[in-house]
């Protein structure tokens, strides 16, 4: 049914529907036989006249589940089960009666046949738009999950020559099902099955979580580029605040980062003086020096702090190419690090050194990155910007 279709348009054709008699009574009176037998001869008097209204046989799972008001599954001595609660006609009182009728149950051993007939019960229902609700509240995620995999994989059916076929709904959402986009597809003019709202409150609460754990990063990292910005600020800068600073916040170098570890040894040749560790696991080297050294000397030329820590950066990335497989082996997470020097401050930095040092950085073609204090503190307010929605990725 697509958006533009009136539900009232399914009612454009009458559906028969037989359904069973019921009495008041203990046992069937004879009233109750005379008025049962009646009814039984009006409906034979139609059956095979109307072509195109379709009685269903009550004794039928389609009948059973198109007689149904809804269905209850349940677990019963370890057997799934579904109630059929539906509709009948009490003919000692000539009213419409509704009520637990009639249990479906699911007798097979094996649990593949046992998945199936759940799954062609609920594909059953679904189509005669019955909704089926687990009994107690604890059932409903293993309901949800028959459901989620009749929608994704389809259900058996009987090919009508013995055997069976698989089948899948026309409206089936597929994957899609298991998305909070799936929400974008669903119109509310066609009924919803209880598992569905179950597989959708299960997408939204990830999709939550996802925000929140967004939610967290963005205050971690505001609170970390406070901290950066007023160490810098500060008339007289404490350099051992603003190492911690740095070590202690890891986000600040890229939302990758997850900590930093002080002293991290390479053989028994090198130590470095900090490893960056990636959520993935892998991991990269840090030297920090300190913002009051200069990056370039008077001459223009880089200075003798900046090529010192060039060169111990470097023969770490040496010592982990030379070293590969016992590196692999001894530290976990080293395959092709990129090393990181941060030094300085911009701020002593003209136009032409701020160029000088972005093609040192292109020089080291990624291997290597030199960050001065400043820059560490703009990346990260970069991310923040990115983040919190205020700045657009493509100008970043």
């Amino acid at each position: 049914m697509n958006s533009k279709t009136a539900r009232i348009d399914k009612w454009t054709k009458r559906d028969f529907i037989e359904i069973p008699f019921t009495s008041s009574n203990p046992d069937f009176t004879k009233d109750d036989e005379n008025v049962s037998n009646y009814l039984t001869r009006v409906k034979k008097r139609y059956k095979g006249k109307e072509d195109t209204e379709e009685i269903y046989n009550l004794f039928s799972q389609s009948g059973i589940i198109k007689a149904a008001r809804e269905l209850i599954y349940n677990v019963k001595n370890g057997a799934p089960v579904f109630h059929v609660i539906g509709y009948s006609f009490n003919v000692s009182r000539a009213t419409l009666e509704l009520g637990h009728l009639i249990d479906i149950i699911i007798e097979s051993t094996d649990e593949k046949e046992i998945s199936e007939e759940i799954k062609n019960t609920l594909a059953i229902a679904s189509i005669e738009e019955v909704p089926v609700y687990p009994n107690i509240e604890e059932l409903a995620e293993e309901l949800s999950r028959h459901y989620r995999d009749m929608m994704i994989e389809g259900f058996e059916a009987p090919d009508g020559k013995g055997g069976k076929m698989r089948l899948k709904l026309t409206k089936s959402p597929g994957r899609k099902i298991e998305t909070i986009h799936y929400l974008n597809d669903i119109l509310l003019n066609e009924p919803r099955h209880p598992s569905e709202l179950t597989l959708i409150r299960a997408a939204v609460q990830k999709e939550l979580g996802k925000l929140n754990k967004a939610n967290q990063l963005i205050s971690i990292l505001e609170l970390a580029i406070n901290e950066l910005d007023e160490l810098l600020k500060a008339k007289k800068r404490n350099e051992n605040k603003l190492q911690s600073c740095l070590t202690n916040n890891p986000i600040l170098f890229g939302l990758e980062y997850q900590k930093i570890i002080p002293k991290y040894r390479l053989g028994s040749e090198y130590e470095t003086d900090y490893a960056l560790e990636r959520y993935s696991g892998i991991i990269d080297v840090l030297e920090i020096e300190s913002s009051n050294l200069q990056v370039f000397n008077k001459n223009g030329d880089p200075s003798q702090y900046l090529t010192h820590a060039e060169q111990q950066v470097m023969d770490w990335l040496q010592w982990i190419e030379r070293n590969h497989p016992y590196a692999r082996e001894s530290l976990p997470g080293i395959t092709r690090p990129v090393g990181f020097v941060v030094i300085g401050r911009s701020n002593k930095l003209d136009k032409k050194l701020k160029q000088k040092l972005l093609h040192r950085n292109t020089m080291f073609r990624g291997n290597l990155e030199i960050l001065t204090f400043d820059d560490v503190l703009q990346k990260a307010k970069t991310m923040l910007n990115i983040l919190s929605g205020t700045k657009s990725l493509k100008k970043a």
